[in-house]
């Protein structure tokens, strides 16, 4: 009876396992300043992912210390791919990490972990105002490409090639091509992808009204 209990014990471990497995990691894990993402006063912490092949229920945020156990920091909803933290990047650059989770029909996924850094200063991009009501100014050197999508749906609204452009009025607004007609875009986060000298960078903009 003890050989088929312990039997039966091991193959629940080992289902439940499976099933954590299952669930894909999120991807490309970053943290960043609020404000070098929206140019505000106060420089909390935002932590930035992607989704897997299919998105997940909800995601879970944790923090953890170095030398310290993690600690469970908040929660968001799977169409979600941000959080804001009221921790201060610069009281924890480099000595700690974020770490999301995926969770899917019940099963939590593997940690996908990222160390707050300065990486982004380094790309020398500058995008005003932010958060914005309509329109915003880009300034970097030499921009030959852009791409705008809508963060929560992963719809890219504009692809475009540019011609060494240094500054960029951004409307964003869709405009048909049959109508002539142009409407403002959904409220909501977008991120902004620019390259410029042959180098790629991202940026994030909030939308509102």
């Amino acid at each position: 009876m003890k050989k088929y209990l312990l039997l039966l014990i091991l193959v629940c471990i080992f289902l439940a396992g499976c099933k954590k497995a299952s669930v894909r990691m999120p991807q490309n894990v970053r943290v960043t300043d609020a404000r070098d993402e929206y140019n505000c006063d106060l420089g909390n912490v935002i932590v930035f992912w992607e989704c897997s092949d299919e998105p997940a229920d909800s995601y879970n945020i944790y923090f953890k210390e170095e030398g310290q156990a993690r600690q469970f920091v908040g929660s968001v909803d799977g169409d979600c791919y941000c959080y804001f933290d009221d921790r201060l990047f610069g009281g924890c650059k480099g000595t700690s990490e974020y770490q999301v989770t995926a969770v899917y029909g019940g099963a939590e996924s593997k940690s996908a972990k990222a160390i707050p850094t300065d990486d982004n200063e380094t790309y020398h991009v500058s995008m005003y105002p932010n958060p914005t009501s309509g329109s915003m100014m880009i300034d970097a050197a030499n921009m030959s490409h852009i791409t705008l999508t809508q963060y929560s749906s992963q719809e890219v609204v504009w692809d475009e090639d540019l011609y060494s452009c240094d500054v960029l009025n951004l409307a964003f607004q869709y405009y048909d091509n049959e109508t002539g007609v142009c409407t403002p875009l959904d409220v909501g986060m977008y991120s902004v992808a620019i390259t410029t000298d042959g180098v790629s960078c991202v940026g994030y903009v909030m939308l509102v009204r």
